[in-house]
């Protein structure tokens, strides 16, 4: 049995909102950045109290870790992918479910998240069509030529992290073409 703690600690320079994993008497910090690596929606780091890009970031940390750790029990494991596509369907929910009426302190832990998924798997399938585009069951596309892993495009460098699978294809102006 493991558990989330949250907190938040008012400092001269403003508030900070710290996530921990309570598991096995071990105390581990959960920073935003592998969350951060599947949809960046907040540079300040954690928030909560409201449905906004730093409670957003803070339930996707909790629903990724939670699946990890969960993964590492399943037999046979799911992929990386799976995974993430499962974080990045419930996330929102669990935001609004868990993170935004906390303001100052939330404490859930592993039994309450895996009630709290069993009753959301009606409506995954549901959630995975509407952010996926497909059927829940159905494999990523695999990729082919031209094709390029892309998620999370950061604007002014054009760099993103790979996740998904989208094609992506360049057509060049007629007079810049080297045709024979």
């Amino acid at each position: 049995m493991f558990s989330y703690h949250v907190d938040r600690t008012h400092t001269y320079q403003g508030d900070i909102v710290t996530l921990v994993r309570l598991m096995d008497g071990t105390t581990t910090p959960i920073t935003p950045d592998d969350s951060r690596e599947v949809v960046d929606h907040s540079p300040n780091g954690f928030e909560m109290g409201y449905r906004g890009s730093g409670p957003s970031q803070l339930a996707l940390a909790i629903v990724l870790d939670y699946l990890k750790i969960k993964a590492k029990t399943e037999t046979p494991a799911p992929s990386a992918f799976r995974i993430i596509k499962r974080a990045h369907s419930v996330y929102i929910a669990f935001r609004d479910e868990f993170v935004a009426s906390a303001s100052v302190l939330l404490r859930v832990d592993d039994a309450r998240i895996e009630e709290w998924l069993t009753e959301m798997v009606p409506a995954l399938p549901q959630l995975e069509r509407m952010w996926w585009g497909r059927e829940p069951e159905e494999e990523a596309p695999q990729p082919g030529p031209g094709d390029q892993y892309v998620i999370g495009v950061d604007p002014a460098t054009g760099k993103g992290d790979a996740v998904e699978t989208m094609h992506v294809e360049t057509r060049l102006p007629a007079g810049d073409r080297n045709e024979p």
